[in-house]
């Protein structure tokens, strides 16, 4: 992997030089990581700092934003490395202030949402937005990080979010972050044990901080309290969640500075999506993860396939036959010059029975 080292004024400073072992760990709708370690040589120690280094990968043009660096000396320097880990956005740096609304418009809600908010932050938004719209998303969110705030519009809509490189970057400045959402796509692509494009299979499931029912309990007292049920079971088995909204005043203040009253059905909607946030911190955990060799002939990665597209899984040894998946995770590692490729699947079927209207 060649990856580009930029400043956070959006200076090129150069290529990513010595390193031992990469791992940029790709996500569709959700922050990616990565971790790096590099030798200790002087231009390393030099280039690369927390809070100011960006990388740029060369092969996906996505950015990672540094935010920890370990050195430490040892006997032998020449075996020693310097390991860097950070997010592949910056949205954790600033918190939405006012009550945002995300309906049908929703790309550019979103957008709206972080220039709102975005307080010199360094993020550019592509001139040429995609225009992707949903049916029946109607959410609020309020004093959340922008990445959480996004995170949930991505998780209720099936869209994906990222941070790409602009041509001009390195040129322009304004032009390096540039913040974008997108839809993965059905791919006529198939992986499965039988075809033997799947080298290694994982799957975790746990249920040990699942919730998929809320109580949000908001002001009042005994009986007369406003209790809004938010119920996400299906008619399945209930994991009830006891969520605390008595600071949700049906009083708020609008963009122009004036005290502003919900009415009823409002104030039960802005309640209703509390207790969806709250949800969305108690989700299952069920992942099935491959490794995928990134030199198959059958379906090219980035080529027929790639982060966020929905593909066919098939695997004899967790019986799972010709079903829909999302990749909604890729890791791409390389180390000692050898690269492999981990995908991380969550089941389609799920996420296309919660989401609102998107089409792929």
């Amino acid at each position: 992997m060649q990856m580009m080292i930029f400043d956070d004024q959006g200076k090129r400073i150069g290529i990513l030089q010595n390193y031992t072992s990469i791992q940029w760990k790709r996500k569709y709708a959700e922050p990616g990581q990565f971790e790096i370690h590099v030798r200790p040589t002087k231009e390393n120690l030099a280039n690369i700092k927390e809070g100011v280094t960006r990388f740029v990968n060369q092969a996906t043009q996505e950015i990672g934003f540094v935010s920890f660096f370990h050195d430490e000396e040892s006997e032998d320097e020449a075996q020693g490395d310097i390991e860097i880990r950070g997010y592949m956005d910056n949205l954790d740096q600033r918190i939405n202030i006012r009550t945002w609304h995300f309906g049908t418009n929703v790309e550019s809600d979103v957008m709206d949402c972080i220039q709102f908010n975005q307080r010199d932050l360094d993020i550019y938004f592509a001139p040429d937005p995609q225009g992707l719209q949903v049916t029946g998303l109607d959410m609020e969110s309020t004093w959340e990080t922008l990445r959480d705030t996004v995170q949930l519009v991505c998780e209720q809509t099936g869209l994906g979010y990222r941070m790409l490189a602009d041509k001009l970057a390195g040129k322009s400045p304004e032009a390096l972050n540039q913040f974008g959402m997108y839809n993965g796509k059905k791919r006529n692509v198939k992986f499965s044990d039988k075809l033997s494009n799947i080298t290694f299979q994982s799957v975790v499931r746990d249920l040990s901080d699942y919730k998929n029912f809320a109580y949000v309990c908001a002001q009042g007292e005994g009986e007369e309290r406003t209790v809004v049920e938010v119920d996400l079971s299906n008619g399945g088995e209930r994991y009830e969640l006891y969520v605390d909204s008595r600071n949700t005043s049906k009083k708020y203040t609008d963009e122009s500075g004036n005290e502003q009253t919900y009415t009823d059905e409002e104030y039960q909607n802005v309640l209703h999506n509390e207790g969806l946030e709250a949800l969305a911190e108690h989700s299952a955990v069920i992942q099935f993860s491959v490794t995928i060799d990134p030199n198959d002939p059958l379906f090219r990665f980035r080529i027929d396939y790639d982060l966020g597209d929905i593909v066919i899984v098939e695997s004899v040894k967790y019986n799972i036959q010709n079903t829909l998946y999302r990749i909604s995770g890729i890791n791409e590692i390389e180390e000692d010059g050898v690269e492999t490729i981990e995908i991380e699947l969550t089941l389609y079927a799920e996420e296309a029975s919660a989401k609102k209207g998107v089409t792929v």
